[in-house]
């Protein structure tokens, strides 16, 4: 091997080793953990972890453990939205409509004024669907028109799910 072949082949291993260097790098750099208080609107971490204990249980179609730590996360933050919501869906499933419907209407009113989040506009569209199946197509249409009016310019980016609900 000539002089110029071994300065080249010495210059090949340096990148090889840099780029598999790099490449170790951003294969063990974690991305960054999402903060569970951001998840689930709560300044709370302790809110937040029992809500993500609650939504486990959701996905694992245990409602009622589920239930419980929803209630378990109010009592350590009252008037999460989030945990209302997710008891309000519970109960709707149940059929508890009208305990449903109260915590629903609750979220909504309790959040007039302020800015729309993704939970006042899901509460509104749920309301709306659950005011239908019980016959009062009024009142549901009126509950899909309050989803769109509290987030008129689609911000939260849930008048696609107001727009399906109001066809079917």
């Amino acid at each position: 091997m000539d002089l110029h072949t071994r300065e080249y082949s010495f210059m090949f291993s340096q990148i090889a080793a840099i780029a598999i260097l790099l490449l170790l790098a951003n294969l063990t750099t974690a991305a960054p953990i999402k903060d569970l208080r951001d998840t689930y609107m709560t300044r709370s971490i302790k809110a937040a972890q029992l809500i993500n204990e609650g939504m486990q249980s959701v996905a694992a179609r245990n409602p009622t453990k589920a239930m419980e730590y929803f209630e378990k996360a109010l009592i350590a933050e009252p008037g999460l939205d989030f945990a209302n919501f997710q008891i309000a869906s519970i109960k709707a499933k149940q059929g508890n409509i009208d305990e449903a419907l109260n915590l629903l209407e609750q979220i909504v009113k309790n959040n007039e004024g302020h800015l729309p989040n993704k939970i006042v506009i899901d509460a509104a569209i749920k309301l709306a669907v659950l005011y239908i199946k019980l016959g009062k197509l009024d009142k549901g249409n009126q509950w899909f028109t309050k989803a769109l009016l509290l987030d008129p310019e689609d911000k939260v980016g849930l008048a696609w799910k107001a727009y399906r609900n109001m066809a079917i």
